[in-house]
């Protein structure tokens, strides 16, 4: 919490600057060997804290790098699962804390997983964070007011961790290198949420590829992909549409829209919680555009990597999505 204070906490802030400028003082990385076509990414993981007049905190600020003005996807927890709540905009920044304000039709609540992506090459080294840091909190006169001790202890602890993690995040040739967490997200957490992270990590893949099903997932999918994808992998996807006029069949131009997919899946599923079937009719989907030589194992491989992944090993459910695959076809 921020109250007013005296030129005494300027000075504390001043210190406070000074023993970071000591202590996050390591060789600096460049980022090199990170291939720029399939670009290591970050993720900021956080969880709104409250909400009051519309307006929610979110355990995430200026030392993980969030900005005013920028878009962040929310997820609210139900029963062991996640569902895409969409996106809301950053309003206000503070060093470990963030406001931000919910659209038409969004309305954030306490506890809802919030989360955003970073690509790696475009990171800075934990110097230029740590100087930029300091230049921003100054420029928002931050100087001017206390910082309580459990604030200071806050972006102590997330400081130190960038500077920790970024030598790890350089040399990661994974398409997620690491994370940015707020202050809720313990080790715990992180497995709390794996399997969302996977899914977003197939439905991001798949967009890389040059898929468009992801409206088949819904538009609070579309939405909350369209912030986790990161620039380069919206770019690749771009860049691997078919030009117009051509003859092979994307989610567009396969003889059934989404619609008639819906209906299909729904026809099958009938006994699923609405999310189960988001998650059917976007595979559904993506498998129209893949044309997969065997379906099955394709089939179970990606209900193996969603929230849902005991859906693979039910034999009736491959069963089903398969009688409603080939019903699909026909139409």
């Amino acid at each position: 919490m921020l109250t007013s204070g005296s030129g005494r906490s300027e000075r504390i802030f001043f210190g406070f600057g000074l023993l970071f400028t000591a202590a996050l003082l390591i060789p600096s990385a460049n980022g090199q060997g990170v291939p720029l076509e399939r670009p290591g990414l970050l993720y900021g993981l956080g969880q709104v804290e409250q909400v009051s007049n519309g307006s929610a905190l979110i355990d995430l600020g200026d030392v993980q790098t969030l900005r005013v003005g920028e878009p962040v996807a929310v997820f609210r927890p139900t029963d062991n699962y996640f569902r895409p709540v969409g996106v809301v905009r950053i309003a206000e920044t503070y060093a470990s804390f963030s406001r931000a304000r919910g659209t038409t039709g969004i309305r954030p609540q306490p506890g809802d997983f919030v989360m955003f992506a970073r690509e790696f090459a475009n990171m800075r080294t934990p110097e230029q964070h740590r100087d930029a840091f300091i230049r921003q909190q100054l420029a928002k006169r931050i100087g001017a007011v206390h910082l309580s001790s459990q604030r200071m202890s806050e972006m102590s602890v997330a400081l130190l961790e960038y500077s920790k993690m970024y030598r790890d995040w350089n040399r990661s040739d994974q398409d997620v290198v690491g994370f940015l967490k707020g202050t809720s997200f313990s080790s715990d957490r992180e497995q709390e949420i794996r399997p969302l992270l996977n899914q977003i990590d197939l439905m991001r893949e798949f967009h890389r590829q040059g898929r468009n099903s992801l409206s088949a997932a819904g538009p609070e999918w579309f939405s909350v992909m369209h912030v986790l994808c990161g620039p380069t992998v919206m770019a690749q996807h771009d860049s691997s549409q078919k030009p117009a006029g051509e003859d092979d069949a994307d989610l567009e131009e396969v003889s059934v829209g989404l619609k008639e997919i819906e209906r299909g899946v729904s026809d099958e599923f009938f006994d699923r919680t609405p999310e189960e079937l988001r998650t059917l009719n976007y595979l559904m989907a993506t498998m129209l555009e893949e044309r997969p030589g065997t379906e099955e194992v394709w089939l179970k491989h990606q209900l193996g990597q969603t929230q849902f992944s005991a859906l693979a090993e039910d034999f009736t459910v491959v069963e089903r999505f398969l009688r409603a695959f080939k019903a699909i076809q026909v139409q």
